[in-house]
């Protein structure tokens, strides 16, 4: 009834070497979920055992410098601590959109809520994993073979984030100063939900280019086209071609 690989298929899909690292890591459940209930638990699962394995797959990577390069490992460090913390905000600003009405400035809620950001999660840790999984063995070839091939998506999920945005800006200059209560599960949101919903966004769209930035300088021989390919594969999965989709005629 709840088929995972359909809804992962529905959102961004990774690259399929990515897709192959995260099913080799952590397969998908072998049969459909038979409530909404179990769906969600199935998805938390995946995300759990997806952050494991991008786990391993770091310490691969890290283990080798805590006798050699200390600085390079306090590195190492702070950029994952740091593309953890956007990760999960990206991933929580995906959700949020998909349930705000832009048309209408309301925040609506459903049963599904919270699946589109566990999906969105599971794909930012397989990438993740993939990519130090590659790291530490040097396989530099195929690593950026991949990212060239997710770049070829980039211009349009930039261009999806921005008309978005635009929207988004328009729809809290729209908002009243004090939203009315309404006895239904949809709101209007205050001007102040509006500013942190942008301010999300902001963060969203800017935080791969720093990640990458300190990624490629940690990077033994980085090519010239290093950072913008990595901005490509953070954003790879975040997919708001599929949020400005959803109910178009109310947004």
């Amino acid at each position: 009834m709840f088929p995972l690989a359909v809804v992962l298929a529905v959102l961004a899909a990774p690259p399929p070497a990515v897709t192959a690292w995260a099913q080799a890591a952590c397969p998908l459940p072998p049969r459909e979920a038979a409530s909404n209930a179990e769906f969600k638990v199935q998805q938390a699962e995946r995300v759990a055992c997806l952050e494991r394995a991008m786990n391993r797959e770091l310490d691969k990577v890290l283990r080798p410098l805590q006798k050699k390069d200390a600085a390079a490992l306090a590195e190492w460090m702070g950029l994952q601590s740091d593309f953890h913390r956007w990760a999960r905000e990206a991933c929580a600003t995906v959700e949020d959109a998909r349930w705000i009405h832009l048309r209408t400035g309301a925040r609506s809620m459903g049963t599904s809520y919270g699946s589109a950001e566990r999906e969105c999660l599971q794909a930012q840790y397989a990438w993740r994993g993939f990519f130090a999984g590659g790291w530490s063995r040097g396989e530099w070839k195929v690593l950026f073979a991949v990212l060239e091939a997710s770049a070829r998506q980039g211009p349009r999920r930039q261009e999806a984030l921005s008309q978005y945005t635009q929207r988004a800006e328009a729809a809290a200059r729209r908002a009243p100063a004090k939203a009315a209560q309404q006895d239904t599960p949809s709101r209007s949101l205050s001007p102040e939900e509006w500013a942190r919903h942008l301010d999300r966004l902001s963060r969203l769209a800017h935080g791969p280019q720093a990640l990458a930035g300190r990624q490629c300088a940690l990077m033994p021989k980085p090519p010239p086209s290093c950072a913008p390919l990595l901005v490509s594969g953070f954003m790879d999965p975040l997919d708001f071609q599929g949020v400005l989709d959803t109910s178009s005629d109310t947004r």
